[in-house]
């Protein structure tokens, strides 16, 4: 009975991962033109079962992680039920039955992306899928197959990003370059500003740290800043929205700089309080309203810092700053400088955009439970 009970740790670790692929493409499909609404909710829910089952007959927990991956859970479906987000359920539900070996991951995550972008792209060009254009920075910028023109950029980022952490040290100069070149011409079709910049600083830094090794990341005040930078960005992007006023000239030109994002957030704690455990919030981004599918007045929140203090709640908020401070520490410690590049793009990007959480996107937060295992605190919590 318990061979039949318990199925052996390759087979469970084999089902996470054709879930994680499997929900990686489902969601990307979901972000696009198809509607496919349905199967996306109906996939939650298999996810969310198969991860219960995968946790719930995982043996030999160290008690300590129990507790941990407890409370991460607890308050997680707190969050998730009072933001009416059950996606928020499905993160979080990968990232604690997330393995040990976290590389395949990243893999895994790397290629339900690119086969669903190329599918996606494939199909908009040939004329099956449509190609909604908007005008952007006086140029003509294409969704393929997206409502909107930004969806791909992002997700370009993220795959240029996890290229780099599977390549590790042997990620060659020409790659580097591939990489840049890459973005340029998506910074052509999409004309998305941020992404090209974020995606160059990563690749600069990868320069810096991995090819020609001239600082090292294990330095103490590097591990000092570390473990403060994502509260203090955080904190001052909260700073920004509530205290935003149009008579300062500075913080005016750094709200058309970053296209209203600021104005939008300071709308936003004008009109919604800051709870314990979250709230829900409906949004209309531009491409609903370009699209008639919306005609009332235009509000988003697209920093992932202000989205997560006002939809997941404090509580939630100050847990998931908690976990990326610890994984960048980790990163320092540990030496790997791939992870660190990530994570520090994450949370440029974090500051007008939202990924923080969303692993079909940004996968770097399944890299807790490993983080967690060699931590000098407790390095045995897999046993």
């Amino acid at each position: 009975m318990q061979v039949g009970y318990y199925l052996s740790q390759n087979w469970k670790a084999s089902i996470y991962r054709i879930l994680l692929f499997g929900y990686v493409l489902v969601s990307l499909l979901n972000a696009s033109v198809l509607p496919i609404g349905p199967i996306y909710r109906m996939y939650n829910v298999v996810c969310i079962v198969g991860c219960l089952y995968i946790q719930k007959t995982r043996r030999r927990i160290n008690r300590s992680l129990r507790r941990i991956l407890l409370m991460i859970f607890i308050v997680s479906l707190i969050s998730s039920i009072c933001a009416n987000n059950l996606s928020l359920l499905v993160y979080v539900m990968f990232i604690i039955t997330a393995e040990k070996d976290f590389d395949k991951l990243v893999k895994t995550v790397f290629f339900g992306q690119l086969i669903g972008l190329i599918g996606l792209i494939s199909f908009s060009l040939i004329g099956i899928l449509p190609d909604y254009t908007y005008e952007h920075m006086g140029m003509l910028a294409h969704s393929y197959g997206f409502y909107y023109y930004a969806s791909i950029p992002y997700y370009l980022l993220f795959l240029s990003l996890m290229y780099i952490y599977i390549r590790k040290d042997k990620l060659r100069i020409m790659e580097i370059l591939v990489l840049f070149t890459i973005q340029m011409i998506s910074y052509q079709i999409f004309t998305v500003r941020l992404t090209f910049l974020i995606s160059t600083g990563a690749l600069g830094l990868a320069l810096v740290l991995i090819k020609f090794k001239i600082v090292n990341i294990d330095k103490k005040f590097i591990k000092n800043i570390s473990k403060l930078i994502f509260p203090v960005i955080c904190l001052f992007s909260i700073y920004l929205g509530v205290n935003y006023t149009t008579e300062n000239a500075l913080w005016s030109s750094l709200n058309t700089l970053l296209a209203n994002r600021i104005s939008q957030a300071n709308y936003a704690f004008q009109n919604y309080p800051v709870t314990i455990f979250g709230q829900q919030i409906e949004m209309h981004g531009r491409a609903s309203m370009a699209l008639g599918l919306y005609s009332g007045k235009y509000f988003f929140i697209d920093s992932g810092y202000i989205y997560s203090v006002l939809v997941y709640g404090v509580v939630f908020t100050v847990m998931l700053f908690l976990v990326y401070s610890l994984l960048l520490v980790r990163a320092c410690e540990k030496k790997d400088k791939q992870l660190y590049i990530w994570i520090i793009s994450v949370l440029v990007f974090s500051f007008v955009n939202d990924a923080l959480i969303n692993i079909s996107m940004n996968p770097v937060l399944l890299s807790l439970p490993y983080m967690l295992r060699i931590s000098k605190i407790n390095n045995k919590l897999f046993v």
